[in-house]
């Protein structure tokens, strides 16, 4: 019988299998009244939420739970699709900022495709944690972003090394001065601006020892994906500057640390739903210890990585 199993074995078992976002644990916790009671401590491993519905749900279950049993080390937010949610956008975005304040402390990897606002005191900016190695997160669309009355941004990030910004990258710098130990970049639909902050990073000592420096010294390897879509437009419009940019870029990278991927693809202007699909498959890979959205299968060639 399973309970002549010692708790200990059973709970080690149940943290290397909860690793999907939730429906291990979850279906553990249906089997028997033991295996509730072991795998309850670990149930929350990894979480992964869509919809603001879930996310208030999931918001009052964490605080119904005693904090030794709210550890969450992984963590997936995105919002709903098809159907309306219950929860208004103000309502989730509370939500959002109490799981974090609830389970900031041994977060480890966070990963919302959720739109970036303005920053306020319920930003991710605004959150302490101490723990968090990877995150994936929009950028702040509109410049100079927003900070409302009474947010204080978080002085550091010490423990972030990945970084990856979906969209927006003009705003990455609201990250990587404050991740000092930052050593991966990945920077998706990233347009000129941000590219000429980079061309001074790796060209410029200065940037790097200027309080904050804008990048850490510490980084190691930049991975850079246009927007196909953006790109067309920006050429018709000013010309294919992005194109020279990259060229410059590459130009001025001499230890090597400037990796250009495949472009995204739209479809009839909108981003496919592999996109989303595949933030979720490169959350769970991470997880498993794979490389995820840092894998550089699609590399663009030397000779061809330029072509519009």
């Amino acid at each position: 019988m399973a309970e002549d199993c010692p708790a200990e074995v059973w709970s080690r078992i149940f943290t290397l299998a909860c690793t999907d976002g939730g429906f291990t644990g979850c279906s553990l916790s249906l089997v028997s009244r033991y295996f509730r009671e072991v795998v309850f401590p670990t149930q929350l491993r990894s979480v992964a939420l869509k919809g603001g519905d879930k996310i208030a749900h999931f918001a009052d279950v964490l605080s119904a739970r005693p904090p030794e049993h709210r550890r969450v080390q992984h963590l997936f937010l995105m919002g709903g699709e098809g159907k309306p949610a219950t929860a208004s956008n103000a309502t989730m975005y509370k939500a959002v900022a109490l799981i974090l304040s609830l389970v900031g402390k041994n977060l480890e990897t966070l990963t919302s495709l959720l739109p970036q606002r303005n920053i306020d005191r319920n930003s991710i900016l605004c959150t302490e944690l101490p723990s968090l190695v990877e995150l994936t997160v929009h950028g702040y669309f509109l410049l100079p972003v927003r900070i409302e009355s009474g947010a204080q941004m978080q002085e550091s990030f010490p423990s972030l090394r990945y970084l990856h910004i979906l969209s927006s990258c003009h705003s990455a710098v609201l990250y990587t001065t404050r991740a000092p130990a930052l050593t991966h970049l990945r920077l998706s639909a990233v347009l000129d601006p941000f590219l000429q902050v980079l061309r001074g990073f790796l060209s410029d000592n200065s940037l790097i020892t200027s309080p904050p420096p804008l990048l850490p010294p510490t980084l190691q390897k930049i991975l850079l994906q246009r927007d196909a879509g953006l790109s067309r437009i920006r050429t018709f419009i000013s010309g294919p500057r992005t194109s020279a940019n990259l060229k410059e870029l590459l130009r001025v990278d001499k230890e090597n640390k400037i990796v250009v991927i495949d472009d995204i693809r739209r479809r009839d202007g909108s981003l496919a739903p592999e996109h989303y699909k595949e933030g979720r498959k490169h959350w769970e890979e991470r997880i498993d210890g794979g490389e995820g959205c840092w894998a550089e299968n699609t590399r663009i060639m030397m000779d061809t990585r330029m072509i519009l």
